[in-house]
Parts: structure tokens; C-alpha cells; sequence
């Protein structure tokens, strides 16, 4: 289903190279259809993508940034359930200011596919992620290509960073106490670490799902 509407609203997300990512989406959302309220996405180019989401979650506002305007989106999705703003991913004032009232069911990262900008952007728009609710960066195959500043097991790209991820879903291992009772850590788990409930990484796409309850 939802690698028909990507052919059919001209979405990058349904190329050759792309075609599973839709397969991934509906493994995750298609029980959850009609309960995202709010979705998100960076970096939407000519809106092939928003006008997916628009259709398959039926009843979500959706909400696009992208750093120029060149295929007049402003005036396209500027409806009851459709909105488009232009700024910079990693302008962290822009991005606190943008939608400010919102939580995000959903926030997808299709932006420049720098490393950088990528784990730069996670770092400060997962907060903005609703409790329960996921988020998702495409293209992370760029962690391994040199011109996005990537390189296969170089430091700093988003794929090394994300898997110290891995250690935050599993804090209580080495934050809390051990089963023998025998060890015990003082410090305070991080923000991070209380909320992020899984990661799950794919050819291309990485999940970072919210917990749904703060601790």
C-alpha cells in the first residue's frame, strides 16, 4: 500500500534503491494508521513525501522543513492538515521555534544526510518526539560515504554515535544495581537514557523509538 502511494505522489522513498523502506514504514505504523496525530519530516525536496503521509495517516497534521523553498511548498501545504516552513536543521533557534507547541508522533530526518547534521539534529529534536512516539533517520548509509564526512567505522559519523544508543536502552545494567546486588552506580541516568526505549537499525533507516511514560 504505501509503496504505491510513494509511486504514485513521486516520493524518492519508492526507487530502487529506497523500494523497502516503505515495506519498514508499514511494518511499523500500520496498526498505528489512525493514532498518529502529528508527523514531521526534514528535508522534503519537491513534497512527494507529505503528500504520502498525508494519505496514509488519515487523520495526522504533517509538518515539513526544508532549507529553500524551490518548489513553491509554502503555498502547496499551507491547508487545515498540511504545513511547510524553510530553515536549517542544525539552526537550533529555528528548529526550537518552528511548530513550537507541537509533540511529534512521528519525525523523519531526510535532510542533508550529513553526519553531522544528522546526529546533531536527533540530539535536539528528539525531545521534541511525543511520549511512545519514533524517531527516524533515512539514508544512513552517508555514515560510510566520504563526502557526507562518513567512512566505514570512522569515529563521529551518526552510525558510531547511535550505537552508544544501545548502551542507553540498557542503562539500568550499569546505572542501577546488578542481579547479585554486588555493584551500584551513583550517577544519574541521563535524559537520553530515561527515554529512549529501543533502537533499530535497518539498511538505510535507523528507529529510535520514545518510551511511552517518563520515569
Amino acid at each position: 500500500m504505501l509503496n504505491d502511494i510513494f509511486r504514485a505522489e513521486k516520493a524518492m522513498k519508492y526507487d530502487e534503491e529506497n523500494e523497502h523502506y516503505a515495506e519498514l514504514y508499514e511494518r511499523w505504523f500500520q496498526t498505528k494508521r489512525y493514532q498518529v496525530k502529528n508527523l514531521l519530516e526534514i528535508g522534503v525536496y519537491k513534497g512527494g513525501a507529505l503528500r504520502s503521509w498525508l494519505r496514509y495517516f488519515p487523520i495526522a497534521d504533517v509538518y515539513g522543513i526544508d532549507i529553500k523553498d524551490k518548489y513553491n511548498l509554502s503555498k502547496k501545504f499551507n491547508t487545515e492538515r498540511s504545513h511547510f516552513a524553510i530553515g536549517n536543521q542544525i539552526d537550533n533557534e529555528f528548529m526550537l521555534n518552528v511548530y513550537p507547541d507541537i509533540m511529534f508522533d512521528v519525525i523523519i530526518d531526510d535532510a542533508s544526510h550529513i553526519v553531522e547534521h544528522q546526529w546533531k539534529t536527533f540530539n535536539f529534536m528528539f525531545q521534541r518526539v511525543a511520549l511512545g512516539g519514533t524517531y527516524i533517520i533515512e539514508d544512513i548509509h552517508t555514515s560510510y560515504w566520504p563526502a557526507f564526512n562518513g567512512g566505514y567505522g570512522r569515529k563521529n559519523t551518526f552510525v558510531e554515535k547511535a550505537k552508544t544508543l544501545v548502551d542507553m536502552v540498557n542503562y539500568k545494567a550499569y546505572k542501577i544495581i546488578d542481579r547479585a546486588g554486588q555493584y551500584k552506580v551513583k550517577e544519574e541516568p541521563t535524559w537520553l537514557e530515561k527515554n529512549i526505549h529501543s533502537v533499530s537499525f535497518y539498511r538505510g533507516l535507523c528507529f529510535i523509538e520514545r518510551k511511552k511514560a517518563k520515569l
